[in-house]
Formats: C-alpha cells, sequence, structure tokens
C-alpha cells in the first residue's frame, strides 16, 4: 500500500459520494448560517422598533397625564365662574328687593359720614 486508497479503483462512486456529502453538508451549513443571520437582523429590526413604540407609549403616557391635569384645572375653574355668577345673580335678585335697597342705602350714608374727606 503506497497510500493511494485501494478502493479508488474497485469503487469510483464511493469518492463521490463522500465528496458530495461534505459539499452538501457545507451547502448546508452556509444555509444554515445564512437563515440565522436573516433572522438575526429580523429580530434585531423587531426588537428596535418595539423600543420605539415603548418610548411613543411613554410620551403619549405623559402627554394624558398632562392633559387629564390641565382638564381638571378648567374643570374647576369653571366650576368657580359658575359659583361666581350665581352669586351675582343672587346679589342682583338681593339688590332689587325694595327693602334690600332702603337698607344699602342707609348703609352706605352711615359708612360715608364716618370715612373722613380727602383733600388734595
Amino acid at each position: 500500500s503506497s497510500g493511494i486508497n485501494a478502493e479508488w479503483p474497485l469503487r469510483p462512486g464511493l469518492e463521490l459520494v463522500k465528496l458530495e456529502q461534505r459539499i452538501g453538508k457545507s451547502e448546508s451549513d452556509t444555509t444554515l448560517q445564512n437563515n440565522f443571520k436573516t433572522l438575526q437582523a429580523q429580530f434585531t429590526l423587531l426588537y428596535n422598533e418595539n423600543e420605539q413604540v415603548k418610548q411613543q407609549l411613554e410620551e403619549t403616557k405623559h402627554l394624558y397625564t398632562q392633559r387629564c391635569q390641565t382638564h381638571m384645572l378648567q374643570l374647576e375653574q369653571n366650576e368657580v365662574i359658575r359659583l361666581t355668577f350665581v352669586n351675582v345673580s343672587i346679589y342682583c335678585s338681593f339688590l332689587r328687593d325694595k327693602k334690600t335697597q332702603k337698607l344699602v342705602e342707609i348703609v352706605t350714608k352711615r359708612r360715608l359720614k364716618k370715612m373722613p374727606l380727602r383733600r388734595k
């Protein structure tokens, strides 16, 4: 045996099959690597999109909270204005009453008498 494969002259198809298997394995490894790289790229894209959506969600929550607070303040202000109008309306009704008008005149005159005159 001089280092030459003894099967070669007898079975040339065997070496060809082994070579095809190695090539097939290499091709399937390359295919797997390509598939892995594709999946890895898709994962990275989806992960980045997910992070952006999370950030947008946090910003939206913050804006929603601010708008709710602003709305509550507006409601409180509207209630103060409404109560002011109610009080003014009641006061005006009170002043329209003849007895009240007479009483207001008397009180006003007394106050005016007690106030010192302002000199320039």
